[in-house]
């Protein structure tokens, strides 16, 4: 029941209410809405999205093995002395990935450890020798 001079507004609210009844608008059957297509298609948007993200990551956390001296090599080719020798570093700009952290944690820290061990060991070595050098 309205005025004549709300009718335009009342067929308007009466429009909106029936599509909403029909359609499971606002209502305890949201899972059963005929408009759940164009969320589903959202949904799986962002899941295209987080893949492509996660793929990314793999890929930043191969190159950052790789800059770090800590990639594989082919198995025809020598090891390159210079990149054998790089000493691992704690990347800030690497920190939200977890797959970095989990290395950093159980191998970056230790293989860093056990490098500059050796390298202060040549190092020690290679001062002897001199001294002994000197006096011989």
């Amino acid at each position: 029941m309205y005025y004549e001079a709300d009718k335009v507004q009342a067929l308007q609210y009466q429009k909106l209410v029936t599509m909403c009844f029909e359609k499971y608008i606002n209502s305890s059957h949201y899972w059963k809405s005929n408009w759940r297509d164009l969320e589903l298609e959202e949904f799986l948007k962002e899941e295209r999205h987080n893949e492509r993200m996660n793929q990314k990551m793999v890929e930043v956390v191969q190159r950052a093995k790789w800059k770090l001296g800590m990639g594989q090599y082919d198995t025809d080719q020598t090891p390159i002395e210079k990149e054998e020798i790089k000493i691992p570093r704690w990347s800030k700009s690497l920190v939200g990935i977890k797959k970095y952290r989990e290395w950093w944690i159980t191998k970056g820290r230790f293989e860093r450890k056990e490098k500059l061990a050796q390298r202060e060991e040549e190092r020690k070595r290679k001062l002897r020798e001199r001294r002994y050098n000197k006096k011989g």
